[in-house]
């Protein structure tokens, strides 16, 4: 059987160098999984916010317009 685990954390930064001071803290870290897990990886990814147009969603189980 193949598992896979994830540890997620979001987190603001206000400059790219914040960023980076991140990304160091995490990979330190990682290098203490890493011991037990040597495929361990770190992705970093930028999120942005969803934009609200005031749309709402269709009712679960409502069919799509057109469909």
């Amino acid at each position: 059987m193949r598992l896979r685990a994830q540890i997620s954390l979001e987190f603001e930064v206000d400059s790219f160098t914040d960023a980076g001071a991140h990304q160091r803290a995490l990979e330190r870290v990682l290098a203490a999984v890493r011991k037990r897990y040597p495929e361990a990886m770190l992705q970093i990814t930028q999120r942005r916010e969803r934009l609200d147009f005031g749309l709402s969603r269709a009712a679960e189980g409502e069919p799509l317009a057109g469909g």
